[in-house]
This record gives structure tokens, sequence and C-alpha cells, in this order.
């Protein structure tokens, strides 16, 4: 999975991007946000290390065991990534929630597996200073035969959601 949590702090760029969308109360997605090459481009470059929670002096992976990497704004390689995911992310909170957005963090990616990676239940949030995380953004970089288990599930309210697994989504 990719993660983009989009903030507001710096300027982002207007762009209209066309995709249809769908909604299921809180949450949204878009199809084809990336192509099969360009999901394994993504996939290809990463160098991950290990992303556990800290309990006390040791690691706990209880809670969260993935291997993580970071793809920075800075870097030029991730431009067209950027650029092609603050499209649709302003597409998508135009559509439906029209927060006042104007800063995007370091993507996340992460990688889950067998046996035992998993990322347990949490509210992707972040409030430090001026900046409040209004979104998180999630794509699917490995298509959808090639693993088990892994579901992203959104629980909003009593029942809970199970997001698309399309690559590139």
């Amino acid at each position: 999975y990719l993660s983009l949590q989009a903030q507001d702090n710096y300027m982002m760029t207007t762009t209209t991007w066309w995709l249809k969308t769908q909604t299921t109360e809180n949450w949204a997605y878009v199809d084809h946000v990336f192509t099969a090459e360009e999901c394994q481009q993504i996939i290809k470059a990463q160098t991950v290390t290990s992303a556990a929670m800290i309990s006390g002096e040791r690691l706990d992976k209880s809670y969260r065991h993935s291997q993580i990497a970071w793809l920075e704004s800075s870097d030029t390689r991730w431009s067209w990534v950027f650029q092609r995911l603050t499209d649709v992310t302003q597409h998508i909170n135009q559509q439906f929630w029209q927060f006042d957005l104007s800063y995007i963090e370091s993507l996340q990616y992460t990688e889950y597996h067998s046996p035992g990676g998993h990322y347990d239940l949490h509210i992707d949030q972040m409030n430090s200073g001026i900046h409040n995380r209004k979104l998180s953004f999630t794509v699917q970089l490995t298509a959808p035969e090639e693993y088990q288990g892994g579901d992203l599930e959104f629980v909003t309210g009593v029942t809970g959601d199970t997001a698309r697994r399309d690559q590139g989504t």
C-alpha cells in the first residue's frame, strides 16, 4: 500500500482530474490511479526498513509489523507520483468533503509479509501544532492475485467496509 495524508500547511497546485469516483459514507475510491507498470516502478525503487510500534524500550510487533520506506516530495524521481496523487486528492476532496487542503506529507510505502505482517485497527490522524491531518490516501500497488489477506478495512460506526484490492486503485 502507498499512503498519502493531506494536511493544511503548504500550497498544493490546482488541477482537474476527471476520474469516475464512488463513495461509501466516509470514504471514496478511484480506479486506475496508476497503471500496473507504474505500480511496479514504485515498488521496485523502494528500500524498506522494519516498522513496528515502540513499547517502552522494545520493538512491539503485536500492533504493527511491516516494512516501510518514504517517498519525499523533494526527490524529483517522485514528482510524477506526487502530481498524480495531488490531482486525485483534490478531485475527490472537491467532490465529497471540500476540506481546505494545502499540504501533503511524505508518502509512506508499506509492505506486509507473511507470516504475521499486519497493522491493527487505528485512526490515521496527526495533530501537531498547526498540522491537522484531514485525509488519508492509500493506493493498492500489488495485484490482488499475488497475495492473500492484507485487506484495508474502514470502520465507520457499527459496520465496516473493505477497500477494493484492484491494482492502481
